[in-house]
């Protein structure tokens, strides 16, 4: 079962309040104020050079969806938990992982699916540069165990 997240802001919401803080005690404060399953899933997804999904670099095409921020057809919390059916070693076909991609990036917030594959290439700091790994370990550190 997926926690509740401690605020309803999006993730694309949350970074941009991290980059806007201006010491790595107050970027912490941000993250861990803000924790939801979607948001650590996408730095662990990030960082961890374990988690490498089965997808091509770059963004697939999809229909951008331009709802306004929490009306889009479904929350991204809900949506993302099937990125580990995407990863490298998972037997649905490359294909068919490929459609699922593409149908999570259609049904959450055209800047949160960004965010998804930013961190699909391990470039969420493309889009966020001041998220490094030592604020993300100090935030959530049970993500990155030794």
């Amino acid at each position: 079962m997926i926690a509740k997240p401690k605020s309803n802001l999006l993730p694309h919401e949350i970074l941009k309040l991290v980059t806007k803080a201006k010491t790595t005690a107050a970027k912490v404060k941000v993250l861990q104020d803000n924790e939801s399953f979607s948001l650590k899933t996408l730095i662990q997804g990030n960082f961890n050079p374990k988690i490498v999904l089965d997808i091509p670099e770059g963004a697939p095409p999809y229909k951008k969806d331009e709802s306004p921020a929490g009306m889009q057809p479904a929350r991204i919390d809900s949506s993302i938990k099937m990125l580990g059916n995407l990863l490298v070693g998972n037997p649905l076909p490359k294909v068919r992982k490929e459609m699922l991609f593409i149908q999570l990036l259609e049904g959450i917030h055209a800047e949160d699916a960004e965010l998804v594959i930013a961190m699909k290439d391990k470039k969420l700091t493309d889009i966020c540069p001041t998220l490094t790994i030592k604020v993300a370990e100090k935030a959530f550190p049970t993500l990155f165990p030794a």
